[in-house]
């Protein structure tokens, strides 16, 4: 996957007018209609907003919250954006500076936090019990992975997702290095994970996914899904080979997957186990 840049980050700027302007202008073969859309997301006339952006008028909060939505910010950008626009609406200079310092503290809190996440550390107990809790986490990063599906919205949409639930899980992904923001949204980020097969934690992954099998299984495309269970008696030496080629299927797997572009979220669920 091909590095993009990176959008610009709420916590550079004391003005969220600078702020909005370079988000908009970061991608410009989709900057036309942006203003539209932000309009009718946050629910502000575009005359309305056309005036914000030119300093006439402020945001209220409830709008600058529904501009967040839309922009797919994290909590903790949410609140800055907050502070922002906070600071614009202030009518005293006390006031100004009283923001100003909590502004300048959040942003402070970010950077020790970005250093603290390290691009080669491995996750904590704690950490790994919450990616592996559910299949959501595993999903959302690799879908991020795809152009159109790097918008939290458009994953939340495709996941039939609760925007709540969405932005949580894109948080903690943030945090822990697993994803990262860049300019279309989030991508993956250089944050490896990976589960021993003695792990306590092996158990939950398998079930997830195979409790996900099973709820497409009703809607599968004969022409480019396969679900496939058969019971069968044979000899111990036949179910040793059989398991040999399906070791050697997950490797070839894995040689086809590691260069293939990100285009579809595909999972494979494999076993082949004694029935007792």
């Amino acid at each position: 996957m091909s590095k993009k840049n990176v959008f610009p980050s709420v916590f550079e700027y004391l003005d969220y007018r600078k702020y909005l302007q370079d988000w908009i202008n970061a991608v410009p073969e989709r900057s036309r209609g942006q203003l539209t859309r932000i309009a009718e997301h946050s629910r502000i006339h575009k005359t309305t907003l056309s005036q914000i952006f030119k300093g006439s008028k402020d945001l209220s909060l409830e709008q600058g919250h529904r501009v967040c939505e839309f922009l797919g910010l994290s909590s903790p950008e949410t609140d800055q954006f907050i502070l922002l626009v906070n600071l614009a609406r202030a009518g005293t200079s006390g006031l100004k500076e009283t923001f100003r310092k909590q502004i300048a503290a959040k942003r402070r809190d970010h950077q020790q936090l970005s250093t603290r996440v390290s691009k080669s550390r491995d996750l904590t107990s704690e950490e790994r019990s919450i990616y592996y809790s559910h299949w959501i986490y595993s999903a959302v990063r690799n879908l991020s992975a795809i152009d159109q599906f790097q918008k939290p919205d458009v994953i939340a949409k495709h996941l039939g997702l609760d925007a709540s639930v969405l932005n949580r899980v894109v948080e903690f992904l943030l945090k822990t290095g697993l994803c990262i923001q860049e300019r279309e949204g989030i991508a993956p980020g250089p944050q490896m994970t990976h589960l021993g097969h003695d792990s306590p934690l092996v158990v939950r992954h398998h079930g997830n996914w195979r409790v996900k099998a099973m709820e497409r299984h009703p809607m599968l495309k004969q022409e480019t899904e396969l679900a496939y269970t058969a019971p069968m008696t044979l000899s111990t030496e036949d179910a040793l080979k059989i398991r040999a080629l399906l070791a050697d299927l997950v490797e070839q797997t894995d040689k086809i997957v590691g260069p293939s572009p990100s285009e579809k979220l595909y999972c494979m669920c494999l076993d082949w186990f004694e029935v007792k």
